[in-house]
This record gives C-alpha cells, sequence and structure tokens, in this order.
C-alpha cells in the first residue's frame, strides 16, 4: 500500500472493517421479508394499486440488491462461502448473475473509478466521439442523458452488455459459475413468472397473462430506474473530472474526489442502507454498508475540501443531467451536445498526490447539517 492509500485509510475508523455474522444475516433476512411482503401486495392488491404497489416492489428490491452488493465485496459478514451464498440469493429478484456483477463492478468500476474505457459506469463520450456517431445512434446518446434515459442505459449499456454478455475479455474468469449463475436467474425469472401466473388465476384476475406481465415487469422497471438514478449521481456531476489516460488517474483524484456523497433526507439513508456514503465505500469496499456512516463522517472531516457532498433535491439531477452530455478530456470540463462549455475546466493537479497527509487546501464544502434539501 502507498503512503497516499495508507495516510486516507489512517482518517477512516480503525474498526471500519469488523464484520457482524448476525448483523449482516438480520440485514439479509429482513430485506428478503418486506421483498416477499410487497411482491405480495403486487399481486394480490386491487389493480388500481398496482403502479404504487410496483413501486414499492422495486425499492424492496434496490434494498435486497444493495445487500448483495456488499456480500460481493465480501463485507456483509465473516464468512466468504457465505458472502457468495447471500449474494447469489440476494441479486436473484433484480436478476443479476454474482460472478458477473463482481467482475464488473469490484474488477473495473471500483479498481478504475472514471476512466473511460474501463469503468462501465456511464462514461461520457468526447465531442469527436459524438460527431462520428450515426444519427441514430446520436438520438440515442441524447436520450441516455435525460430523465428518462439513465435507467435505459443501465439497462442497455450495464446491465445487458457487461453483465449478462460481456464481450470475452471481460467475462469473469470462472466461465462455469458464470453460466451456472445466469442459468439460476433465468429460472428464478421463469418460477416467479408461473407462481404469479397461478396466484392470479386463483384469485380470478379478469386478464391473468396480462396482470402478470405487469407485476413482472412493472418492478424491475422501477428498479432499474432507481438502481440508474443512485448510480448515476454518484460519479457524475459538473465538479467530478473523468479520465481517458491512466497517466492522468490516480486513487486520491476518483476514489475520494471523484466519488459524491448524495445527502439525501435521513429516511433515504435507511431505504439504501447508507450506500448514498458512496466515498467511504469507494475509499475502502471492504466496509460493510452499517459502519459507512461513521466511515463517511470520519473521511468528511479529513478531507473537507475534495469529498463532494451535494444536498439533493430534484434540481440537483436537473442541473448534472443539463450540464454533464459529452466530456473535454483534455481540458478537463463538461460540455453540451453543440460541444460548448458548461462547466469551467476541472483543474487535475498532482499536488494533492504528492502531499496526501496534508488536508486540501480548496475551501471546504457545506457540511452535512448545512446542506439544503430542495
Amino acid at each position: 500500500m502507498d503512503a497516499q492509500i495508507r495516510c486516507i485509510f489512517n482518517a477512516l475508523p480503525a474498526r471500519r472493517r469488523e464484520r457482524s455474522l448476525w448483523r449482516g444475516i438480520a440485514l439479509f433476512v429482513c430485506c428478503v421479508s418486506v421483498w416477499l411482503l410487497s411482491l405480495a401486495a403486487v399481486v394480490l392488491s386491487p389493480l388500481w394499486l398496482l403502479p404504487l404497489t410496483s413501486l414499492a416492489n422495486g425499492i424492496t428490491m434496490s434494498m435486497l440488491f444493495i445487500v448483495g452488493h456488499d456480500a460481493g465485496h465480501g463485507s456483509l459478514v465473516p464468512a466468504l462461502r457465505l458472502n457468495r451464498m447471500i449474494g447469489t440469493l440476494a441479486f436473484l429478484p433484480s436478476l443479476h448473475p454474482f460472478s458477473g456483477w463482481k467482475r464488473s463492478h469490484n474488477g473495473m468500476h471500483h479498481v478504475w473509478t472514471n476512466l473511460k474505457g474501463e469503468d462501465p459506469g456511464y462514461p461520457p463520450l468526447s465531442l469527436d466521439e459524438f460527431r462520428r456517431l450515426t444519427p441514430l445512434r446520436r438520438l440515442l446518446e441524447r436520450f441516455y442523458r435525460s430523465w428518462a434515459g439513465i435507467g435505459f442505459f443501465y439497462f442497455a449499456e450495464v446491465y445487458w452488455k457487461c453483465l449478462l454478455f460481456p464481450r470475452c475479455d471481460r467475462q469473469p474468469p470462472q466461465r462455469r459459475e458464470f453460466l451456472l449463475d445466469r442459468i439460476l436467474i433465468t429460472a428464478f425469472l421463469l418460477l416467479e413468472i408461473v407462481c404469479i401466473y397461478r396466484v392470479s388465476l386463483a384469485v380470478d384476475r379478469s386478464h391473468p397473462l396480462l396482470f402478470t406481465i405487469c407485476a413482472v415487469v412493472g418492478p424491475y422497471c422501477f428498479f432499474l430506474w432507481l438502481m440508474a438514478f443512485v448510480t448515476y449521481q454518484h460519479h457524475t456531476n459538473p465538479e467530478i473530472p473523468w479520465f481517458d489516460r491512466k497517466s492522468e488517474w490516480s486513487y486520491f483524484q476518483t476514489q475520494v474526489a471523484g466519488t459524491t456523497h448524495v445527502a439525501f433526507p435521513p429516511v433515504f439513508d435507511f431505504v439504501f442502507l447508507h450506500i448514498l456514503d458512496h466515498s467511504a465505500h469507494h475509499v475502502d469496499p471492504l466496509i460493510p454498508l452499517y459502519h459507512l456512516d461513521q466511515s463517511q463522517v470520519a473521511l468528511e472531516q479529513a478531507y473537507p475540501g475534495s469529498v463532494k457532498v451535494i444536498g439533493w433535491g430534484p434540481s440537483v439531477l436537473w442541473n448534472t443531467l443539463s450540464c454533464c452530455k459529452l466530456y473535454d478530456y483534455r481540458q478537463h470540463r463538461w460540455l453540451d451536445f453543440d460541444g460548448h462549455p458548461t462547466t469551467p475546466s476541472l483543474v487535475v493537479t498532482s499536488e494533492l498526490s504528492r502531499r496526501p497527509g496534508l488536508p486540501p487546501s480548496k475551501p471546504a464544502l457545506q457540511t452535512r447539517q448545512d446542506l439544503p434539501v430542495s
């Protein structure tokens, strides 16, 4: 471990990596229970409640996914095999193959955060790349950088191309395990469809097949958009640079200063199990989710001018979507689709890398308590 990373780690709580068997299992059981309850509500409630129950099921699916995400890092419980089992089961409702997720998320996103060509999470195109696209593909790129489009981007560019059907050089090394994971989520989807259809017949739904399709697709669409809503804002912001050269990329610039803490109201932190304390998670992915809040506070206190703390409101996402269309990788600034700069140059210096033990000289952002919520 180099001096820079050691210095950052020393600012975090010493016992941050301590894993609890019972807390991890309790979280998993609790999230499975609320997911099953919300699924029952989708299947049994009156039709006029279907949008609301589908949203609730999508939220609980997200909670279960976050537990699986922790297990994928090996940080939920102490035992490696139990993490593997919990992660596999927790990913089933969201139809994510555990081994494919680990390869894409742990092996690419966390290793090369905000490095274009390595990190699959919403990498922006340059102006030249955008202009070389076909008209139809340009239209799709414009859609991807919209409120609705971020969910479609996650499904098409991350889930489909990186998790389910990655190209050969990006597949997990355990090919047999990857195949079995994909078979497992397919079997789960078929079982879910059959069970919902049979229940809809038992309760005498007027159009059981159509109802089954809506009951399966609706919550999943909500889940995909929620995933995109959260992950997009973690690494895309008018203040955060992207890179296309490994020579410019650094741990501090991307994991500490290039990852946001989106400060939602406390209820969101509860629902999303502290994954919004994302800077601390990127600094040390082995921190269990039940220690993230303390670690995030410690990180913000140690580097108040570098950790991006953003008070969230609808206007925050709107502003990010408006500013962050394309990226100028030489001047390090965001552009609109016509190539006009929408932000000043995000100056990338090596000063922080050379002096990792000193707090950044940049003026501190607002503290969590002072952040406005729109």
